[in-house]
């Protein structure tokens, strides 16, 4: 897709950027699956992250988590397993206790 298309997709909150000083924005490539689309389902979980800057929202795909058994909430999403957990964590995530 065009560059204008991914970037409009970040702005409505469908892809992760993150700043890196020099380099501007950059895409995790994490985030893309094998087709090149984004993690099914990772839009709504960035929806439930809007709070939160973008550094902290990647922080979160890729760290394990207490609320998810120590699971990384990228692993769950890649792998197909139930959404609801994620987007529970997701809406946790920076709360006192919460990992």
């Amino acid at each position: 897709i065009s560059r204008q298309a991914v970037d409009k997709r970040r702005r409505a909150g469908q892809l992760l950027a993150v700043t890196l000083p020099r380099r501007g924005l950059q895409y995790p490539a994490w985030q893309f699956g094998e087709r090149g689309g984004p993690i099914a389902e990772q839009v709504a979980v960035l929806k439930a992250l809007s709070m939160h800057d973008a550094w902290s929202q990647a922080r979160f795909f890729v760290s394990g988590n207490d609320r998810l058994g120590g699971d990384r909430p990228l692993d769950r999403l890649r792998a197909g397993q139930a959404l609801e957990p994620v987007l529970q964590a997701a809406r946790a995530y920076g709360e006192h206790g919460a990992a």
